[in-house]
């Protein structure tokens, strides 16, 4: 029991921190599915596939190799327009022995949509020794296509933008806390309906609960978008939902009472007879006997 196993099931690139790098711990192993004492019925987590989507910066911070999806694209000019009032402040407080000061005024120099990732990722890595937090609704557009779009793989997870932003947000207008939800949505059902996708289920849903909004509404999107892409990525999660969960308690708790519904199995199960005879077929199916078990064993426990 003392093997420890990535939520993800995949391994991040190392994160930035002040010049030198770390990973996220991975959570100790827990047997079954949010601690429930579920055994675990096969091998570890298979990885997530992934690929990014370019992103056009106007040529300077990267070059445009593909096309942003339609919705992910309207949901980010919503953003920059609605964001768009919101000034780099003159003066960027920074720690000087944390962050160089001349990497600090490149960084405020720099226009919004040509910020690098490694610019972002430092200025996220440097909480409360970089900026007072006005610079934050500025910078929102930009740090939240980045993580949409895959650029920062190699930083923070998106739960860790997110949660700076809920944690603001309570001073923005309606509006703006509308475009970040708006987003945020596009950027969800984007990610369920993409083989591979950009960034990994549970990743994109942590950054969901950081903002404290209605994880069973984002899971029911499993059901209701098109095509038999979510089912793929409802397997993959289920997968790696059962060797544990970084996600705060309630929000387990409503991917338990999500499961117990039923609706897991039955996209799952649909999925497997419409893809019979190939090889995700076979994993849809697989998923599909799994979520038939662990339902019966959580149903068992409410009992």
């Amino acid at each position: 029991m003392g093997v420890e196993i990535s939520f993800v099931g995949r391994s991040r690139a190392a994160v930035r921190q002040g010049g030198g790098s770390r990973r996220r711990s991975a959570p100790a192993f827990r047997p079954g599915i949010g601690g429930s004492g579920v055994p675990p019925y096969s091998n570890p987590p298979k990885r997530l596939p992934t690929a990014p989507i370019a992103i056009d910066t106007g040529g300077t911070a990267r070059e445009t190799v593909a096309m942003v999806p339609p919705d992910l694209e309207r949901a980010t000019d919503r953003l920059y327009a609605v964001f768009a009032h919101h000034p780099m402040p003159p003066d960027m407080t920074a720690c000087d022995h944390c962050v160089d000061p001349a990497e600090v005024d490149l960084f405020r120099r720099t226009p919004l949509r040509a910020l690098t990732p490694k610019q972002l990722g430092t200025y996220l890595s440097n909480p409360g020794t970089w900026g007072d937090g006005t610079e934050l609704p500025h910078l929102v557009p930009r740090l939240l296509a980045a993580y949409a779009s895959g650029e920062m793989a190699d930083w923070w997870w998106p739960g860790h933008v997110t949660s700076r932003i809920h944690a603001s947000w309570q001073h923005w207008s309606p509006e703006e806390r509308t475009a970040v939800t708006g987003f945020v949505r596009s950027w969800w059902r984007r990610t369920l309906t993409s083989w591979p996708s950009t960034n990994p289920v549970p990743d994109v849903l942590e950054a969901v609960v950081a903002l404290d909004l209605d994880v069973e509404e984002y899971l029911s999107d499993f059901a209701e978008l098109p095509g038999d892409t979510p089912a793929r990525q409802l397997a993959a999660f289920v997968d790696n939902w059962r060797w544990g969960s970084s996600l705060p308690e309630d929000a387990q708790r409503a991917v338990r009472r999500w499961l117990i519904g039923g609706t897991p199995g039955r996209v799952l199960w649909e999925a497997a007879v419409a893809r019979a005879g190939c090889p995700a077929g076979d994993e849809l199916t697989e998923a599909a006997e799994l979520v038939d078990v662990l339902r019966d064993m959580l149903r068992g426990e409410n009992a």
